[in-house]
Order: structure tokens, then sequence, then C-alpha cells
């Protein structure tokens, strides 16, 4: 991935190899490579239990109650999966992926994963 710096800003340029994220990033960077490729021919990759998945937006999401129930499993865990999202926490932030399919066959991710393990 090429950073160039503007000002206070960086700027992600799109190459196909830096489609992929681990989820190790800082949610910070994660956030920034979704928003960088979030174009229908692109979408940001990733790999859970042996299974390529493209991710086309993501959400910090700040509600106290869903906290609670995100925050008592395990980091990285998929807590909930609804409508081609799912949510998970990780470094004290619950996190929302958006519009998330296989690459394979278009299926959405099952909440019997997680995000860290690959």
């Amino acid at each position: 991935m090429s950073w160039k710096s503007c000002g206070v800003r960086q700027i992600i340029e799109r190459w196909q190899k830096d489609w992929h994220i681990t989820f190790h990033e800082s949610n910070d960077f994660i956030i920034q490579k979704i928003k960088a490729f979030n174009n229908i021919k692109q979408g940001c990759r990733f790999i859970v239990n042996g299974d390529e998945y493209k991710v086309f937006g993501i959400q910090r999401m700040t509600n106290s109650f869903l906290e609670v129930i995100v925050c008592e499993k395990q980091e990285g865990e998929i807590v909930f999966s609804y409508e081609g999202c799912v949510v998970f926490h990780k470094d004290s932030e619950v996190l929302r992926l958006i519009d998330v399919k296989s690459v394979k066959d278009g299926s959405p991710l099952k909440v019997e994963a997680n995000l860290l393990r690959g």
C-alpha cells in the first residue's frame, strides 16, 4: 500500500494487492482501508475459516446497551450477523461491517467465526 502525506491527512492508493485486511491492524487503519476499496468492483477482502469475503462499509457503533452485550464475547468474535452486516468488538470499540459477502458464492458471513483468527 502506498501512503501519501497531504498535510494532516493520508491517502491510500488503491492497488489490488492491498485489498486484504487481517484485523490485526488498528481500527483506524481498517476503517480507512475499507473506505478506500468500497466501490462495487473492489471491496476490501478478508479471510475467515478459509473462505474469502468482501466488505464494502464499516461503522463504529456507539450504543452503551450494545457495547455491554458485544464486549462479553471474545475480541474479534462475530456477535451478530444480519442483513449482510456483522458486529464484533476490537480494541474496546464495537464495529459493524456492512455489505459482507463471500467472494465465492455471495453468501453472508455466519456468526460462528472470529475475525482475528483468519
